[in-house]
């Protein structure tokens, strides 16, 4: 299998930073399908996570599946992780 492709995203995922935010997810998922692996996004510092980030995430899921690719979550704060259980997008997760 061939690498993933690797998105980062930091700091407090808003409204104030949704054009940033889908800016990174869609050059990431543009990337992943092309090459078609999956597309990692590594949450390692993000502080905050609202449902402005949570549609963004979404949007790129449905993206890459159309594809024939997936999205994993990785290094995902405690925080985090919660709000991620709270709306069931857990299973988005990478533990390892």
């Amino acid at each position: 299998m061939s690498e993933s492709v690797v998105v980062c995203l930091e700091g407090e995922i808003d409204l104030a930073v949704r054009g940033d935010v889908e800016k990174i997810l869609d050059d990431g998922v543009t990337r992943a399908l092309a090459a078609g692996t999956p597309l990692l996004v590594d949450l390692s510092q993000v502080t905050f996570l609202d449902s402005t980030g949570l549609a963004c995430v979404v949007q790129s899921v449905s993206a890459l599946r159309t594809g024939g690719c997936a999205l994993r979550l990785v290094e995902v704060p405690a925080p985090v992780l919660r709000t991620l259980e709270v709306v069931g997008l857990d299973h988005l997760v990478r533990t390892a």
